[in-house]
């Protein structure tokens, strides 16, 4: 059950219920666009919904603008649309907006054949509206209900990675494999500090120490898939398997001295 329903589906169903409210009690003629705005700016990490929402408020803008140029000049024009998605994809791709395109077009295909003699100027405002209210609750909800602490993950992550040194430090015994898995998912998890806002974070110099020793990290793993290639081969070049085992250790205790 825990895998059917996790934190992130509860948080999403809160957020939707909360948004469903405010647009009722602001009178929202269209709560259903605030509701998408919701769902879609709702994910695991704090940056991540941030980055979605901030996304989908560009996207929702530059649609609204010209769409509401474009359908002023012609509605329901397909050479005005097709020229304004073309604008849509240009202007996104210039700024890096990747994430803003869809809901751009989409944006301007409504305006475009669906205001049923509605003020065009009125209704991109109301869109707007609509989708900075659906992501800012997202927002609020991830934020307060109980958001993912990515520090404790990069250190337990680094505990992890830790045993299997320790492993091959004292029986010569070491998964290049699960290795590798650790030091990637340290990789994302520290990226995903770097993203997360500050309040999330507790333990910055003990990230920081982490962080310095990610070089070392790997190099090590380099001489250790060295070494497993060589058992895999069962090739006789005990230097070079020499070689590798002491650039390992001394790596190992170098890294554990610090």
């Amino acid at each position: 059950m825990d895998h059917l329903i996790g934190l992130r589906t509860i948080k999403t169903g809160i957020a939707v219920t909360c948004t469903v409210l405010v647009s009722k009690l602001l009178e929202l003629q269209y709560p259903f666009y605030a509701v998408i705005a919701t769902i879609i700016s709702m994910d695991n990490s704090i940056s991540s919904s941030f980055t979605k929402g901030k996304n989908r408020m560009l996207g929702t803008t530059l649609g609204a603008v010209l769409g509401t140029v474009m359908v002023m000049i012609k509605p329901e024009s397909a050479v005005l649309t097709g020229i304004a998605v073309m604008i849509v994809i240009t202007v996104c791709n210039l700024f890096h907006w990747n994430g803003s395109i869809v809901i751009s077009g989409t944006v301007i295909a409504i305006i475009m054949f669906n205001l049923n003699n509605r003020d065009p100027f009125l209704y991109a405002l109301s869109r707007l509206g609509d989708t900075f209210i659906g992501i800012s609750v997202a927002l609020l909800v991830n934020i307060s209900i109980k958001p993912q602490n990515y520090e404790k993950k990069v250190i337990v992550t680094n505990l992890e990675i830790h045993k299997e040194l320790d492993n091959f430090l004292a029986h010569d015994a070491y998964d290049v494999m699960k290795l590798e898995r650790e030091i990637q998912s340290m990789k994302s998890h520290l990226a995903t500090y770097d993203r997360e806002l500050s309040w999330t974070h507790h333990y910055r110099e003990e990230i920081n120490l982490i962080r310095d020793h990610f070089r070392c990290y790997d190099e090590i793993l380099l001489h250790l898939e060295t070494l497993a290639e060589l058992d895999e081969l069962d090739e006789n070049a005990s230097y070079v398997r020499d070689y590798h085992e002491k650039k390992a250790r001394s790596l190992i205790l170098r890294y554990e001295e610090e």
